[in-house]
C-alpha cells in the first residue's frame, strides 16, 4: 500500500518564516510578548492567509474506468454515527457511492470498540465486496477483525487516517494501518500546524494554550504533538498544556473538566480542540468559567457547530474540511480497490484544509453550512477521473 504525499498548502508558519527571513534579510517580523518571549507572527499570519483561500481540486491518482465497480456493495464500519463528523462524511460518501453505482450498508453503534466490533462482524457476515473504516474507527482496535474480512475475501479500508510517515515517530499505534488494502488520508498535518499558526498569528508571544484531546483516537497524540512542535517552532514563549478527555465522555465530562483547568491557570488565553466535535461542551465551559472574550477557542473539521460559533462569536477560528469532500475522496478509493485490487497509484492528498474565522465566515453561507465554501470543482472532478461524467 503506497502513501499519498501531503498537499502543497500543508506548509507551516516554521517552513514559511524560513522563507521570509530568506525574502527579507533579519526583519523577519518576530514579536516580543509580556513574558519577553519572541513570536514569528508575520510568518503565522501568512501562513493563515494563504489557507483563507477557496483550495483548488487535486487528483489523488490518475483517471480509470470505474465501470466494472458498477452494483457493488460495500459496508460501513462507523465510529460513532451520532457525532456530526461521521453524518457529514456520510453525505459525500453515500453520494458519491450513488454516482458510481455502488449500494451503501450502514450500521449503528455506540462509538465504543465492542460497537465498532459488531459492525464490523456484521459487515462481514453480510459477504459485501468491500468494508469501510468510516469516520476513524482505529484499525489497530480492530485486527481481528480486519484478518478475518482478510480471510473472506474482503478488503477493507479506512478513511480520515493518519499516515505513519507523516507523523511524529511513536505517536501512532504499531497496528495503525496494519491489514488494510488502501487507505484515505486525513489532512492531519496541514490541520495542526495552522491551529498553532492561528494563535501566534492572534497573539504573538503570549499564547497559554489548553489543548483538548482524546487520545483513543488514531490521530491524537500526534495531533498533539505537531501543535506543540508547530508552537515551538515559531514562538519561544508560548506555553500549553494537555486536556485528554475521551470522546464518549464530552457530553458529560468535558464541560467540567475544561472549567476547573480554567478556573485553575486564569493565564490560560487560547483553548485548542483537536477535534470540533468537543466545541459545544467548551464554550459553555469558558462562559461558566468567566472567560468569555478573554479565551478564545479555536479547533480542526470545520463543522457546523464551530462555524455557527465564528458567525456568532463564540468561537473564534476552526481548520475546517469539508468533510462530504472526505467521503467522495474515500468512494475513489473504493472504486480503485474494486476495479484494480489496490488505491496504489493514488498518492496525491486530495482532501484540503480551509482557514475560517470572522473575516470569510459569510462565504460558507447564512446560517454557515459544513460544505459550504469549498467550491464545486471536486465533485466533477472525481466523477471525470472515474469516467462518468
Amino acid at each position: 500500500m503506497r502513501r499519498p504525499t501531503p498537499r502543497g498548502a500543508a506548509v507551516g508558519a516554521a517552513t514559511l518564516s524560513l522563507l521570509l527571513v530568506a525574502a527579507c534579510g533579519s526583519g523577519s517580523g518576530s514579536e516580543g510578548g509580556a513574558g519577553g518571549g519572541t513570536a514569528d507572527q508575520a510568518a503565522a499570519k501568512a501562513a493563515i492567509d494563504e489557507a483563507k483561500a477557496v483550495p483548488e481540486f487535486v487528483a489523488p491518482g490518475p483517471a480509470f474506468d470505474a465501470s466494472a465497480a458498477r452494483g457493488k456493495r460495500i459496508a460501513l464500519v462507523p465510529d460513532y454515527p451520532m457525532l456530526p463528523f461521521v453524518q457529514e462524511i456520510n453525505v459525500g460518501l453515500k453520494d458519491a457511492a450513488k454516482e458510481a453505482g455502488l449500494e451503501v450498508d450502514d450500521c449503528n453503534n455506540d462509538g465504543t470498540v465492542g460497537g465498532w466490533v459488531k459492525c464490523f462482524d456484521k459487515a462481514i457476515s453480510s459477504k459485501p465486496d468491500l468494508i469501510v473504516l468510516n469516520g476513524s474507527p482505529s484499525p489497530s482496535q480492530l485486527q481481528p477483525q480486519i484478518k478475518a474480512a482478510e480471510a473472506a475475501g474482503i478488503p477493507v479500508i479506512a478513511n480520515h487516517v493518519p499516515l505513519d510517515d507523516e507523523f511524529p515517530k511513536g505517536t501512532l499505534p504499531k497496528t495503525n494501518v496494519t491489514g488494510l488494502t488502501a487507505v484515505q488520508p486525513g489532512p492531519f498535518v496541514q490541520g495542526a500546524k495552522l491551529m498553532a499558526d492561528y494563535t501566534v498569528a492572534e497573539d504573538g508571544a503570549d499564547v497559554n494554550a489548553l489543548i483538548v484531546t482524546a487520545n483513543e483516537a488514531p490521530a491524537s497524540r500526534g495531533l498533539v504533538k505537531m501543535i506543540q512542535d508547530e508552537l515551538a517552532a515559531v514562538c519561544d514563549s508560548c506555553e500549553n498544556e494537555v486536556l485528554n478527555v475521551p470522546i464518549v465522555d464530552w457530553a458529560t465530562k468535558l464541560q467540567g473538566e475544561v472549567r476547573t483547568a480554567l478556573l485553575k491557570d486564569p493565564s490560560i488565553n487560547w483553548v485548542i480542540t483537536i477535534y470540533d466535535g468537543a466545541m459545544p461542551n467548551v464554550v459553555p465551559a469558558i462562559q461558566a468559567a468567566g472567560r468569555k472574550g478573554k479565551v478564545k477557542l479555536t479547533g480542526f473539521n470545520g463543522q457546523g457547530f464551530a462555524l455557527s460559533g465564528i458567525a456568532d462569536g463564540t468561537v473564534t477560528s476552526t481548520m475546517g474540511e469539508n468533510l462530504e469532500w472526505t467521503g467522495w475522496s474515500t468512494i475513489d478509493r473504493a472504486l480503485r480497490v474494486l476495479v484494480n485490487g489496490d488505491a496504489d497509484d493514488a498518492t496525491e492528498m486530495d482532501t484540503p484544509v480551509r482557514v475560517w474565522d470572522s473575516s470569510n465566515i459569510d462565504e460558507a453561507g447564512t446560517p454557515p453550512k459544513p460544505t459550504q465554501g469549498y467550491g464545486d470543482t471536486f465533485k466533477d472532478g472525481y466523477l471525470e477521473l472515474w469516467g462518468v461524467k
